[in-house]
């Protein structure tokens, strides 16, 4: 769901799937991945279609994907702060925490020292962590810092703490949510994550003698929710955002945890 819109402009992709025909002008493999013909797709909305054009993407480009995210009306509170790795606000008195990745590892516990003290000084009526959109980094510093002292703690309750997941959280994201959702008392809202339970993962790699390709590959395999039904976390309120809900700059997953 996360990564199927990109490749609606990469016609290489689509031609190569059989998905568009392949021009009589293309001869090869090679061809197709450097054909940049324009892409119709039909589309159809309350019953009526019309055709709309997408403008190739050359293979190798980067597709800018927004979600739920960066609404067009800009004013979702989970996109403010666009170029922070993770911040708080407190909203009347539900306390919000913002994990866009697992990265800048003091920078974090420094963060989330401040957000325990906040908690321990004006304690929240309900802690809501953010973890949509968190593509990963590195799992320890949410796991130490933030996830270990409020385990067992007065907001460890399904009323008080909150957690929001998404199609785009997976990898470390993910590990931080599983983590969550196991050893806590957290109701779990949103969409089903984009990360697997289980997976492989700590990736190394290695340059190709011939080519010079860079390889990469996983070296341990983890188990992070052995024997679940589904390869996948889902949440105890499943809410799945509309585009009606993007277009009028609505986040009705959050909107249920600031009730």
């Amino acid at each position: 769901l996360h990564r199927s819109p990109m490749f609606l402009a990469r016609p290489a992709v689509l031609r190569s799937l059989g998905v568009l025909p392949v021009p009589a002008t293309v001869s090869d493999r090679k061809a197709i991945a450097q054909d940049l013909t324009p892409v119709t797709l039909t589309v159809e909305k309350r019953g009526a279609r019309r055709d709309v054009i997408v403008p190739p993407v050359p293979a190798g480009t980067a597709i800018e994907m927004r979600t739920r995210g960066a609404s067009v009306t800009g004013d979702l509170l989970a996109d403010r702060h666009p170029d922070a790795l993770f911040w708080s606000e407190r909203v009347g008195d539900v306390l919000y925490v913002r994990y866009r990745k697992c990265r800048d590892f003091w920078g974090f516990r420094e963060f989330a020292a401040g957000v325990l003290d906040e908690i321990a000084r004006d304690e929240p009526r309900r802690l809501v962590l953010d973890l949509r959109g968190n593509t990963g980094g590195s799992s320890m510093q949410y796991d130490w810092f933030l996830l270990r002292p409020l385990r067992g703690g007065p907001l460890d309750d399904p009323e008080r703490l909150h957690l929001l997941v998404d199609r785009a959280t997976f990898s470390s994201g993910s590990g931080n949510a599983i983590r969550t959702a196991r050893t806590t008392e957290a109701t779990v809202l949103g969409e089903r994550t984009g990360g697997a339970l289980n997976v492989y993962g700590e990736v190394r790699w290695f340059f190709l003698p011939n080519t010079g390709f860079a390889v990469t590959y996983s070296t341990s395999y983890h188990a992070r929710w052995p024997g679940a039904a589904e390869n996948t976390l889902v949440p105890d309120v499943e809410v799945v955002p509309t585009a009606a809900d993007w277009l009028a700059g609505r986040d009705p997953v959050l909107e249920i945890s600031l009730r």
